[in-house]
């Protein structure tokens, strides 16, 4: 299975979990980011309006949230590896770019040891 959503830049992109592992002794690590570009409000939406994020999940994506701290958008996303994180960000730089979005972004990442989901 392959992502050729507008966020992997339309093109074929192969999942295959030697592509997808990213710690030592092989396992995934499954990672939360912290994401911000210190975008506002009315850039955060043009941006998800652009992904269409909330009908065309990025492969890899577990959680996308988002909160408004001190006038700035935060982005909390889980992502299944940071080889999934990355692909989408390669990906995202064009459309950052099209909704005069800063490329810069202070992202914090940490793996997750234990995560539930219902």
């Amino acid at each position: 299975m392959g992502c050729t959503l507008p966020a992997c830049g339309g093109q074929a992109i192969p999942d295959t979990l030697a592509a997808r592992q990213t710690s030592v002794e092989g396992a995934r690590m499954t990672i939360l980011r912290i994401v911000n570009r210190k975008m506002d409000r009315e850039m955060y939406e043009a941006l998800r309006k652009a992904l269409d994020i909330d009908h065309h999940h990025p492969l890899g994506l577990i959680m996308h949230g988002v909160s408004e701290v001190d006038g700035t958008m935060q982005v909390a996303q889980i992502w299944e590896s940071s080889w999934y994180a990355a692909l989408f960000d390669e990906n995202l730089a064009p459309m950052l770019e099209a909704v005069g979005a800063p490329t810069e972004a202070d992202i914090r990442v940490f793996e997750l040891e234990h995560l539930v989901t219902p």
